[in-house]
């Protein structure tokens, strides 16, 4: 009887948890797991060399430097959550605490999404969504080779996304960009967009080599202006006129020098993301 009460009990207080001592728990939890690795860890986590110099002077052990680990790097991002947190851990592939603590926490950790996620509660929201990416990774395929410009072929790609936010009951009677917010999901315009940008600084920086039929039309940098990209002279010819190096002129040159200095790949995705927010911002 007393264990069974034992349970019991600590199940109704975990259920009072709030969302500051959960998060606690799981950076503890974290912290235990990492031990010895904590200067891996927090390398990982971009903390500073002289940040991790003081934390290895301390006289601790192992499992509290990887607390203060996880202390620096909250103080430099603020309030952090399990997803943030459960990133990093998969990164840094430690996929076994993320499982452990999963599996301890999971009806918090779940209640809390649900609080912060209410449109996406429900298992079939979230199945849907899931199917929904894989379906658009097909229509974004090497979308810089097939990118449409007829206004009516546009639409027609649009209206199978379009079609499917409406098969949720809770979103028929919202319009579609509504639909597309509630659910996480831009338009299939700015992956188009986003797509060929990436594709020009894979150029650009000469990751993707490419001989070009006819020279890139550019022009010389000016006093405080970078070299700029100058779209083609055709009459007559609206294929032509939408060609990559064509379309892509006026979204590169109004990109900031940070973005377009970008020294990798992500950086420079990240860097998209952060200026347009493609996949929620565009839509409000």
């Amino acid at each position: 009887f007393y264990n069974t009460f034992y349970q019991l009990w600590q199940i109704l207080s975990r259920n009072k948890l709030t969302s500051g001592e959960l998060i606690s728990k799981c950076c503890g939890k974290t912290s235990y797991k990492i031990g010895s690795n904590w200067l891996q860890w927090g390398r990982h986590l971009g903390l500073s060399d002289s940040d991790l110099d003081n934390i290895g002077s301390d006289n601790a052990k192992n499992y509290e430097k990887a607390d203060n680990v996880l202390k620096k790097w909250k103080e430099k991002n603020g309030n952090t959550s399990w997803e943030q947190l459960k990133k990093e851990l998969i990164a840094f592939e430690r996929y076994d605490i993320v499982v452990e603590i999963e599996k301890e926490f999971g009806d918090e950790l779940f209640s809390q999404e649900k609080k912060r996620r209410p449109a996406q509660t429900s298992l079939r929201v979230r199945l849907f969504v899931s199917q929904c990416s894989r379906t658009r990774s097909l229509l974004e395929f090497a979308i810089p080779a097939w990118n449409l410009h007829l206004v009516k072929d546009k639409q027609t790609i649009e209206l199978i996304q379009r079609r499917a936010t409406k098969i949720l009951n809770k979103l028929k009677k919202l319009d579609y960009k509504s639909r597309c917010l509630q659910l996480g999901l831009s338009t299939l315009v700015e992956p188009r967009k986003r797509g060929d940008l990436i594709q020009k600084y894979k150029i650009v920086n000469n990751i993707d080599r490419i001989n070009w039929l006819c020279p890139l039309i550019t022009i010389p940098p000016r006093e405080n202006h970078r070299e700029r990209l100058h779209r083609e002279k055709y009459s007559n010819h609206l294929a032509r006129f939408h060609f990559f190096n064509n379309r892509i002129v006026n979204a590169w040159n109004t990109l900031p020098d940070k973005a377009i200095n970008s020294l990798t790949v992500n950086r420079f995705k990240a860097s998209l993301d952060t200026l347009y927010c493609y996949y929620s911002s565009q839509l409000s």
